[in-house]
């Protein structure tokens, strides 16, 4: 065993004080820290495209990444910022009236959930 190794596990040995105490816990946290990073970076895959921005701002999704998050033509997408990340994601729409997914169908143009659906049929009666 080096030097530094035996001194860290023999100071870790007999640090019963506050500051080994709290030394250690930071290390703990550090450590913990790492690890969640470690497991953000790998859930994020770069697929090694490139797309350029054109003159209105537009950027083209690559026809395998459209497919495999069924993204289709007139499909809603939501913009947010994440630190220096721009994250896009598909808007799934919910009923006009309340937002709700549940039972969705089209009315006048218009997604009405199953619950408004029945509120409006009473109104009409």
């Amino acid at each position: 065993m080096g030097k530094r190794k035996a001194r860290c596990t023999d100071e870790r040995k007999a640090g019963t004080d506050a500051g080994s105490k709290e030394t250690l816990q930071k290390e703990r946290r550090m450590v913990r820290s790492m690890k969640n990073m470690k497991g953000e970076i790998e859930k994020m895959k770069a697929t090694g495209i490139t797309r350029p921005i054109d003159k209105l701002g537009r950027v083209v999704i690559p026809m395998e990444l459209r497919r495999t998050f069924n993204l289709n033509v007139d499909d809603r997408m939501k913009f947010f910022t994440e630190g220096n990340k721009i994250i896009i994601e598909k808007d799934e729409e919910g009923c006009t009236f309340c937002n709700s997914r549940h039972n969705l169908t089209e009315f006048g143009g218009q997604k009405v959930c199953g619950y408004c659906r029945e509120d409006l049929r009473k109104g009409l009666r």
